[in-house]
């Protein structure tokens, strides 16, 4: 299956120089450069039919990433946003992704992990590496200080965050409870709606706030 995917930088030599890198994986077609927040709206409205993905960098010229993820949320919510900055610090992961991004990766990340991030939020929708892992583990206490009202599942709801939160593919999913992929779906659109999240990276944001997911299944693969 081919990957579509936009990329968002105001470096020139570095944009090149991924688009160069991504082009040499099976199954990436990178269809869409920017430098800007506005370049990158305009492209969006040209392809967003095509985008699987997006790649973008936190600073730009006209605006920073935040608002443009906000943008891309707003109009292209079904798009996956993998943030790729040279910001390290804690407080842009985890309030990244609780605007929408998939995923979140550091501009030092290797070729491989690159490739994998997008590989792995393609098919299940986030990519958590070791590093976001352990920052929530690490503001766990902050993250549910602003949790909201405990949210009211079905039993299969539950079982079904339970296994997103096992990093569980719809097709594992489905395999697992006996059940089609198609009503998987249903189910996960089912509780982005009604925990009020931006993606399936947002549904195990709020599995932590809520102890829906105990952090220690994530640690244990660090």
């Amino acid at each position: 299956m081919q990957i579509n995917i936009g990329i968002v930088d105001d470096q020139r030599l570095f944009l090149k120089g991924m688009v160069s890198l991504l082009e040499k994986y099976k199954g990436f077609n990178v269809l869409w450069e920017a430098q800007s927040g506005a370049e990158a709206m305009t492209r969006l409205r040209e392809y967003a039919a095509e985008t699987d993905i997006i790649l973008l960098d936190l600073n730009m010229p006209d605006t920073d990433g935040i608002e443009v993820i906000k943008q891309i949320k707003l109009i292209f919510p079904k798009i996956k946003v993998i943030i790729l900055s040279i910001h390290d610090e804690e407080r842009f992961t985890i309030r990244l992704i609780e605007l929408g991004a998939n995923s979140y990766l550091v501009k030092s990340a290797s070729p491989e992990e690159v490739e994998k991030a997008i590989k792995i939020t393609s098919e299940k929708g986030f990519y958590f590496n070791d590093r976001i892992t352990k920052v929530l583990y690490n503001n766990i206490g902050e993250v549910r200080k602003r949790t909201a009202l405990a949210t009211d599942f079905t039993k299969r709801e539950q079982e079904i965050l339970q296994c997103i939160c096992e990093d569980l593919t719809t097709k594992d999913i489905a395999r697992k409870l006996f059940i089609s992929e198609r009503t998987v779906e249903g189910h996960r659109n089912s509780l982005i709606l009604k925990t009020k999240v931006k993606n399936t990276a947002g549904l195990v944001i709020y599995a932590v706030k809520n102890n829906h997911v105990n952090l220690n299944f994530y640690l244990s693969k660090c």
